[in-house]
């Protein structure tokens, strides 16, 4: 806007107004806003790749792949080939994004986004210290873009996550209800939690390695449904299902109630097969114990209704992230040890990590030549 005295206020351009529709959440305008500009500038890699994401954002995966590969026959730029690498991901093509997001790096081209795509592969793969460091260099680039902010917000402390939950909640921005939905709930959480004043999880047992069996969990008597962990929890023992695509320790309610375990705040969780989100919420955990290990004030999500997926619960392995971990089926074991130090730590604070995550010492790390590191796939 003009800040002239006297002047008249400057009109928003068609590229802000497709902008800012996109930011509320206005998908569909934002795509008309879009095709207007392109109108007008054909080649702009902007118009299409916000076209692309609002697509992607309305899970209109064809139409978005269809847009980008429209865009790049006008314009081969950095930004476009970025947008279409999210395509890519979006469609399990992840080795492909991945290249393509790093081509966009070592190119030199500033595109936050591409940082980003590289950070959720990194992610992906359990590479969660180059994860941070993609993160934090995209925040450094682009510290506007939401998704950006959302997953920087992550790396941020206890206390600055609060802040940044209470701002975004009380804006528009474009989640959708169920992003808002759990925004809210787990602002609920970190604030029953502050309340509390209460440590958050740590590992309390004076080793750091342990070997301890998987459990057989069975459909029927011929058929095997995965493996478990015999885990006790405020020593009740139960056996979870071993999940390795889950990041949380999610109980049925009565397990969670032999326990003592009582609610903090309510949470939506997934569903199994396609049940779709199911109402549960998140309780402390006094003790968790895995073998030799035992862990403190750890949360866990608990399903209010009676069942989850017919098992105990289910547990899953990236909340052994600070581990090594070593699954070795044909001898059903478990085994965990601590990880190498990093180079900057005096001291390793082990503990498992969640969803819920809410320790106070989750600070950005320095992000020691990052800029200027080159990206390589995989």
């Amino acid at each position: 806007m003009s800040t002239l005295p006297g002047a008249l206020p400057t009109p928003p351009s068609v590229l802000g107004a497709a902008h800012a529709l996109f930011l509320k959440g206005d998908f569909e305008g934002a795509i008309a806003q879009y095709q207007v500009f392109l109108k007008e500038h054909p080649e702009s890699p902007d118009g299409y790749a916000g076209i692309v994401r609002a697509y992607l954002k309305e899970k209109k995966v064809e139409d978005a792949s269809r847009t980008a590969e429209e865009g790049l026959a006008h314009s081969d730029s950095a930004r476009l080939r970025t947008a279409r690498a999210e395509v890519w991901f979006r469609q399990g093509k992840i080795a492909e994004a991945e290249k393509e997001w790093a081509n966009v790096v070592n190119s030199g081209y500033p595109e936050g986004r591409a940082y980003l795509g590289l950070a959720r592969v990194r992610d992906a793969v359990a590479m969660y210290k180059t994860e941070r460091a993609m993160i934090q260099r995209a925040h450094e680039i682009d510290p506007s873009d939401p998704e950006i902010q959302e997953e920087w917000v992550a790396t941020l402390s206890f206390s600055e996550r609060v802040k940044y939950l209470e701002s975004m909640l009380a804006g528009e921005n474009n989640w959708s209800a169920e992003e808002r939905e759990d925004a809210a709930n787990y602002l609920r959480y970190l604030k029953e939690r502050a309340k509390q004043k209460a440590s958050p999880c740590r590992l309390a047992s004076k080793g750091t390695a342990t070997e301890t069996a998987l459990v057989r969990l069975l459909r029927d008597p011929d058929h095997l449904r995965g493996y478990g962990l015999a885990v006790k929890i405020n020593g009740r023992k139960s056996s979870l299902l071993l999940d390795t695509g889950a990041s949380h320790i999610l109980v049925k309610r009565s397990i969670a109630e032999h326990a003592g375990i009582s609610k903090i705040s309510e949470v939506k969780v997934a569903g199994i097969g396609k049940k779709g989100r199911r109402d549960a919420y998140v309780g402390i955990a006094d003790s968790i114990k895995v073998g030799d290990l035992e862990f403190q004030n750890c949360p866990i999500e608990v399903m209010e209704s009676r069942s989850v997926g017919g098992e105990d619960g289910l547990i899953g392995a990236d909340v052994f992230e600070d581990f090594l971990v070593e699954l070795d089926f044909p001898n059903a074991k478990l085994r965990l040890s601590e990880l190498p130090k990093r180079p900057s730590e005096t001291e390793q604070k082990l503990a498992l990590r969640s969803e819920n995550d809410d320790s106070e010492d989750e600070t950005p790390e320095e992000n020691s030549g990052a800029k200027d590191t080159e990206a390589k796939p995989g």
